[in-house]
This record gives structure tokens, sequence and C-alpha cells, in this order.
């Protein structure tokens, strides 16, 4: 897995390319971290390219939401496709977290 993250106007979109799963939550919680010390912009997670997640992979990505909203801040997940997609779904998390989707 990596992870990369984008400044543009106003936003951070951070790039998850491959699983997110236990063997990389903590690394992703790291940059997740950055990007929550980085500033007061909204944040969009495009995981357009994410093979696969788990329950690490979630708490991650409930973690950089909770600490989001603490501050103030949107976040969406965008791109969601195959099992992140229905995983999320499953879960319900799309009723709290602003999600978009790929084409099923």
């Amino acid at each position: 897995m990596s992870i990369s993250i984008e400044t543009t106007q106003n936003r951070y979109v951070v790039h998850i390319d491959g699983p997110l799963d236990a063997a990389s939550a903590f690394d992703a919680r790291q940059k997740f971290e950055a990007v929550i010390e980085a500033g007061s912009a909204p944040v969009d997670i495009d995981m357009t390219k994410a093979t696969f997640i788990d329950s690490s992979g979630v708490g991650a990505i409930v973690f950089i939401y909770k600490r989001l909203v603490l501050q103030g801040r949107a976040m969406t997940l965008q791109g969601l496709n195959g099992q992140p997609r229905d995983l999320i779904g499953m879960l319900r998390l799309d009723r709290t977290i602003p999600t978009t989707s790929l084409a099923a």
C-alpha cells in the first residue's frame, strides 16, 4: 500500500493505492495525522486504487474522520469500488461519511 498526499485549491487529497489492512494501517494513521495537523482545509480520501480494506483500515478511516469532525473540517471518501465499497456500505459508514462510488 502506498499513500500520497496532494494539496489542491484549499483541499487535501489523500490517495490510497493498494490494500488498507492491518499491515498498512499504522503507516496510514501516521499519514492521516500529518494531514490533520497540516491545516484547516477539507480532506478527500481517494480510494479509486484501494484494492482491499479490513477492520484495521476502517479504523484508520474512522480515526481521521473523527479527528477532522472535532476540528470542524469536512471529509469525503471518493472513488469507492469493489470490496472497499461493499464493506463501507455494509458497515453503513456511507451514512455518516460522505462518499462517492465508481459505477458498479
